[in-house]
């Protein structure tokens, strides 16, 4: 599992308050928090409340177990439309921000882990 990162209380607020403002200006559709089961639980969340699936790939030098379901560090899953990409990468500027993929269709699928249909995520979270 790995060593848990190190807390900064700084970083948080820093982050926090980006986050309020990437709220109040629309800079993006919709925004979650990934914590309480990493990634993969942020991505299914969304796609299970908006009806939406999503197209995503992960590009980064990691064993993807590791990016889908890690937890810890202020990290956020953000749908920006195209057109508010230049406001959200100005607020989010310094911080590392990666597009993952694309928003749209019936399944959410991540790129060689999994595809789901939206309809199936929302009954089994209705279900819960």
């Amino acid at each position: 599992a790995g060593r848990p990162m190190i807390f900064s209380g700084e970083a948080e607020k820093d982050f926090c308050e980006r986050a309020i403002k990437t709220a109040r200006e629309k800079a993006a559709r919709s925004g979650r928090a990934i914590a309480g089961g990493g990634l993969a639980a942020a991505l299914a969340r969304d796609s299970a409340e908006s009806g939406l699936g999503a197209r995503v790939t992960l590009p980064v030098p990691t064993r993807k177990d590791v990016v889908m379901f890690g937890e810890g560090g202020a990290r956020a899953l953000y749908s920006v439309p195209i057109s508010r990409l230049p406001l959200f990468r100005a607020i989010w500027k310094g911080y590392p921000v990666m597009e993952l993929g694309r928003v749209g269709g019936e399944y959410l699928s991540v790129e060689g882990a999994f595809d789901v249909n939206v309809r199936e995520l929302d009954m089994l979270r209705r279900d819960r």
